[in-house]
């Protein structure tokens, strides 16, 4: 009989620490990947601020923003980075993929993630502004757009603790480094070959959002591709220079 009490009262001690577990086990965390290429515009800028609010909202682990730009627009770009400096979730912008680039508008959002990352064979800089359509401009305003540029990226750089020398140079010089000389000066913290290496690399990795400081826990996270909607797609292929100059030509074809 004693026996028979003292198997059943381990029985109930191996269920109750059992339950523990399970209660205070991390269910599986969720990634938000989103996917940047081209040219930032309004189009882009509205794909990745909603990205980061339903990310937010399903209290993803972290989103991943792949980002291949030549740059864009100013206001597009600010849209953007404001969201991610406020975001109560990880940001982490991987450059990627080998032959891409962070260049320009590209500079800044790299520099405002709570953790940059290239691919091999990337590059990242020339971040000097200049004027859509090549127009012409005084001196005067062009060295306000210049300072305005400026102080901005020195700010981010500053607030994610990167090299900020190196951010003022890329708009003021237009200087671009690789990702090798990236990640010895200060400007990235990782090279991944892939997003899953990625993952794996920043796995226990602390970070500080808007809200909290908190410790990555990627491992064995579920990945979720945002994808743009065909609309989107559609309008953000116009952007495309070539894609316009073609439009132009046909337009202007028909009228002949």
């Amino acid at each position: 009989m004693k026996k028979r009490t003292i198997i059943f009262f381990l029985i109930l001690i191996c269920i109750f620490f059992y339950s523990l577990k399970e209660n205070y086990t991390t269910p599986n965390s969720s990634i938000y990947l989103l996917q940047l290429n081209g040219i930032i515009n309004p189009i882009t800028s509205q794909y990745v601020v909603s990205g980061i609010e339903n990310a937010e909202a399903e209290e993803a682990e972290c989103l991943i923003l792949q980002l291949d730009t030549p740059g864009g627009l100013d206001t597009s770009m600010r849209d953007i980075i404001k969201k991610m400096l406020n975001s109560t979730i990880p940001i982490i912008v991987y450059v990627s993929p080998s032959g891409g680039r962070a260049a320009s508008a590209g500079v800044f959002i790299t520099l405002a993630s709570n953790i940059a990352a290239m691919a091999p064979g990337t590059n990242i800089g020339a971040a000097h502004p200049v004027v859509m359509g090549g127009e012409e401009i005084d001196e005067e305003l062009k060295t306000k757009m210049v300072n305005d540029a400026a102080a901005y990226i020195k700010t981010i750089a500053e607030k994610r603790g990167r090299n900020v020398e190196w951010a003022e140079k890329a708009v003021r010089e237009s200087v671009s480094i690789t990702e090798q000389e990236a990640i010895e000066i200060g400007v990235i913290e990782f090279i991944a070959n892939d997003v899953d290496e990625l993952i794996e690399i920043i796995d226990g990795v602390r970070v500080t959002t808007a809200s909290e400081t908190r410790i990555l826990k990627t491992k064995g996270a579920e990945i979720i591709p945002v994808k743009m909607t065909f609309k989107d797609l559609f309008l953000h292929s116009l952007t495309n220079p070539n894609i316009a100059y073609i439009l132009l030509f046909l337009g202007i074809y028909g009228i002949l």
